[in-house]
């Protein structure tokens, strides 16, 4: 058989490609041997959204030009192509997965139409606790008692220990990014300077 290198592999290709077109190609040609998604983007306002699988990608594109001028993923699979394949099936296991992209969405919506979304926006964006402890900002919900379908008093068998560990925002114009630790609403972010890949080899 074939060696097949892990999912996360093909993101090093893309990045140590010469050219986005390069990149893409990479990523088509690589094979696969588990599904995943690549949101591949630059600052010269090209965007795609791969939905990969071992045998097919799916292609969600956007631009500044586009009825919604950007694009938002989450954990599951959202292209029409993918949904009405009957012989592929999306087995992750549900839950608050499946309402994170939609939270992001009503926190960047209304500005980024009109055009002027900024960094402190999408921040706050993620911040959203709409069906908190599992929200888009998730809190640790290890010692939840209550709950329509818990009795009084026991730990809800559906929650765990799962809460967000970093929030981290690429901004591709300035060539920055900021990093918050913990669940973004309690923490700071803090920013760093992204360089060329040609001045961090020097």
């Amino acid at each position: 058989m074939p060696a097949i290198p892990p999912s996360s592999a093909l993101r090093r290709l893309f990045l140590e490609s010469p050219s986005y077109a390069d990149g893409l190609k990479r990523v088509a040609r690589t094979p696969r041997h588990v599904s995943c998604n690549l949101m591949l983007t630059t600052a010269d306002n090209m965007g795609i959204c791969l939905e990969i699988t071992p045998r097919i990608i799916f292609r969600i594109s956007g631009s500044a030009g586009s009825d919604t001028p950007y694009i938002l993923h989450s954990n599951h699979f959202k292209t029409q192509s993918f949904l009405c394949q009957s012989e592929i099936q999306d087995t992750l296991a549900g839950g608050s997965s499946w309402y994170r992209a939609d939270r992001l969405e009503v926190g960047i919506r209304r500005k980024a139409l009109i055009g002027f979304l900024t960094e402190s926006d999408i921040m706050n964006a993620f911040k959203d606790h709409a069906g908190y402890p599992h929200s888009l900002c998730e809190h640790s919900a290890r010692k939840a008692t209550e709950g329509p379908f818990v009795q009084p008093g026991r730990p809800n068998p559906y929650s765990g220990s799962t809460c967000t560990v970093s929030c981290v925002i690429y901004n591709l114009t300035k060539r920055s990014i900021k990093v918050c630790k913990g669940p973004p609403c309690r923490g700071n972010f803090q920013e760093f300077a992204l360089k060329r890949a040609f001045e961090s080899r020097r």
